[in-house]
């Protein structure tokens, strides 16, 4: 544990500003959640936050799970295994039983976990738009991925094959269903805005000081949110992609587009 955190923590706890309801934070990939998660951390006590990490729980499955699905593979299709799936939800779980107050990572909402927790804790989340989100999780795995890193070429091919997953993984991360379910279907989708109701705050990464102040006004936390995990795209990289490429990528993340068109919606009637 870092003793900045205890630092951190110290001074909420002596100005009484210490957090009385815990929060679970769903990381999409790409979508600030780094930065999310450390502003949100600190604001709790350091022995009752948790960070499910993505590299330790794909190295577990492929280690211990030789009868399992292949995570390795998954991985270097830069999509997570079923499994591995399975073992960050029953992570958190276990974490949120043994009365932790801040859990989260890349997670997908799960009905089970809500139903037994919803009481005590308050479930978040931040979306992006899903082009800019499919292209950064690109790059990210092509030029800093450790257990997800893709040497494929972002073309048509891609788009085809690996974009079906990435063009619909907002709708993956809130449908809760299983992980192997086809979060492309019309079921997915309209699971994934019903559940969106069930978050306390949803924030986009457009727009991060409407999203602090929501936490204030709901969780009561005051998080600063720092800018962590820049892209590591060369320059020009972004900009050398066609307008058919991107006008393929949006074709792609169409369920991902119909539910950020939604949460929008939702925003602007709160």
């Amino acid at each position: 544990m870092r003793p900045s955190h205890w630092l951190k923590w110290g001074g909420l706890k002596i100005t009484g500003r210490a957090p009385r309801i815990g929060v679970v934070f769903h990381h999409i990939p790409k979508c600030a959640g780094t930065a999310v998660r450390l502003a949100i951390k600190r604001c709790y006590r350091p022995d009752l936050t948790v960070d499910i990490n993505s590299v330790p729980s794909v190295r577990a499955v492929s280690r211990l799970e030789s009868t399992a699905e292949d995570a390795g593979s998954f991985e270097q299709l830069g999509v997570v295994s079923p499994r591995t799936i399975m073992l960050r939800t029953e992570m958190l779980y276990y974490h949120l039983s043994a009365k932790a107050l801040c859990g989260g990572g890349h997670i997908p909402f799960n009905c089970k976990v809500y139903e037994d927790f919803h009481g005590t804790h308050q479930f978040i989340t931040v979306l992006r738009d899903p082009v800019d989100r499919f292209i950064s999780q690109y790059f990210w795995s092509k030029h800093r991925g450790v257990h997800d890193r893709i040497r494929a070429t972002l073309d048509e091919r891609f788009i085809e094959t690996t974009g079906q997953s990435w063009g619909s993984m907002m709708v993956a991360y809130t449908s809760g269903l299983p992980w192997t379910a086809d979060h492309r279907s019309r079921e997915a989708i309209e699971a994934a805005k019903s559940n969106l109701a069930k978050f306390a705050v949803v924030g986009f990464l457009d727009d991060m000081a409407r999203f602090s102040l929501d936490l204030k006004e709901r969780l009561g936390i005051s998080v600063r949110i720092p800018k962590i995990n820049r892209s590591p795209a060369a320059a020009g990289e972004r900009e050398r992609l066609t307008p058919e490429l991107r006008e393929s990528i949006r074709r792609i993340c169409g369920p991902d587009l119909e539910l950020f068109a939604h949460a929008r919606e939702m925003g602007q009637r709160d």
